[in-house]
């Protein structure tokens, strides 16, 4: 009985888990579209992808690189989709620095 308590908390969390990296993967797309659409600008939305980032990181070891991936390429696409592909030196040292933010969990482990 207490193996199957501890197989059914561990599918508990991996479940908790992967909703909350949707959940949070889901608002950095809002608000990159937001900031893009409407607000047009770019200084500040970015910030918040250090959190899903961070945590794949912790959660994931390695496997977790593809969030951060994921919101790089997201970055990009959204200045092409959005702002005509006029990309800036800010978001690009923000495309660079999202997959190395990554290593910095990793390193405190």
């Amino acid at each position: 009985m207490e193996i199957y308590k501890v197989k059914k908390f561990m599918l508990d969390r991996r479940r908790y888990r992967f909703l909350l990296m949707a959940v949070l993967l889901t608002a950095c797309f809002a608000l990159t579209y937001y900031f893009h659409v409407f607000l047009k600008d770019e200084s500040l939305f970015s910030h918040f992808f250090y959190v899903p980032i961070i945590l794949s990181a912790l959660w994931w070891q390695e496997r977790g690189l593809i969030i951060s991936v994921i919101l790089a390429l997201l970055l990009i696409m959204s200045h092409h989709f959005f702002r005509d592909f006029r990309i800036s030196a800010s978001s690009t040292g923000r495309v660079i620095s999202l997959p190395c933010s990554f290593q910095f969990p990793l390193l405190l482990q």
